[in-house]
């Protein structure tokens, strides 16, 4: 089950005896479970009916002493049980005992398991299935993120161009914690304007100082030869090549899935989805596309990976070896 799932499960107030919640989208597993605290406690959250367990101090018989008595108040009980990985081996038998012994009961009380990764056949799972549910914290998809962005931008009173979206995710990953930072930041930076556009995602970034990796990116699917040397000599000195290398490679591998798909006959929107960027960027590797038959990017990746280990052998070189791969590859154009 997906947190959207689960969160409707919470609208139609049902509530189960048990919950894993499993996965690495830390900022989407606390809000769901903020919600189900809500709903069980009424905004009435105290030390007598809630209690936080970490997996590395796990004592079984604190948790079966909190859990098997009753509310002073006659309501329900909640322990969540954090970094439930980290559980002693001398403890996790005792506390699979426990779950079953739990769940066997007809009790109001709630357990609540979370974990960062998957469990594999962990035979806890099997209790859980039987009356719980689990729910998975995916990274969400980027359309996600950029509702998700507009929608926390619009909480705080303000408004944000969609390219402005585009860059600010482009740039704080797709963990939604780190992504909250940057918007808080961006909020404080905003003070006193309604509208955030494009160029003060940029300076709040600091994409206003020169040169970056999507100027060089951007000239190397246009097979802008010249131009792309000159930014890749620029940006040599403020962004370590193996990062630029690693975009690179990313960008070749990018126009590969895309030359793929659309060899395939995929619709536009599916191909948005399938590919997790921009419409923006999206139509643009589209435009170019027809200027890099399929063989061409594959053998663009394998010397990419012979540049790589060249490099490994003798960093001196600098970005020589990475300069001659740009004259060689996008030099003259090769409409399919």
């Amino acid at each position: 089950m997906n947190y959207q799932q689960a969160i409707s499960y919470l609208r139609k107030n049902r509530i189960f005896p048990i919950y894993l919640l499993v996965g690495k989208e830390i900022l989407l597993k606390e809000h769901f479970l903020k919600m189900l605290l809500k709903l069980v406690f009424n905004n009435k959250v105290s030390s007598m009916n809630y209690k936080i367990i970490y997996g590395s101090d796990m004592d079984t018989s604190i948790l079966s002493n909190f859990l098997h008595t009753g509310s002073l108040f006659g309501g329900r009980k909640v322990c969540v049980i954090k970094n439930y990985r980290e559980i002693k081996a001398k403890e996790r038998k005792k506390f699979n005992n426990f779950v079953g012994d739990f769940l066997s009961q007809d009790t109001k009380n709630i357990l609540i398991i979370m974990n960062d990764e998957e469990m594999g056949k962990d035979p806890i799972l099997n209790l859980i299935k039987k009356k719980g549910i689990i729910v998975r914290f995916d990274i969400p998809e980027f359309n996600t993120l950029v509702n998700w962005v507009k929608n926390a931008i619009e909480g705080k009173g303000k408004k944000i161009e969609e390219d402005a979206i585009y860059l600010l995710l482009s740039h704080s990953g797709d963990e939604l914690m780190s992504i909250k930072n940057e918007i808080d930041k961006l909020i404080t930076y905003a003070e006193g304007e309604e509208y955030i556009t494009i160029d003060m995602v940029a300076k709040l970034l600091g994409l206003k100082k020169g040169v970056t990796i999507f100027d060089f990116l951007s000239a190397f699917r246009k097979r802008e030869t010249t131009k792309a040397l000159l930014i890749l000599n620029e940006l040599s000195f403020v962004e370590p090549l193996p990062k630029i290398l690693f975009s690179l490679e990313g960008e070749i591998k990018k126009l590969v899935g895309l030359k793929i798909y659309m060899e395939e006959g995929m619709d536009y929107n599916t191909l948005k989805r399938k590919m997790g960027i921009s419409p923006h960027l999206l139509n643009e590797m589209i435009a170019h596309l027809p200027q890099f038959s399929k063989e061409e990017l594959f053998s663009m990746l394998k010397e990419l990976y012979k540049v790589n280990l060249i490099l490994r052998e003798n960093y001196s070189l600098g970005i020589l070896p990475l300069e001659n791969f740009v004259k060689k590859t996008i030099r003259t154009q090769r409409p399919q």
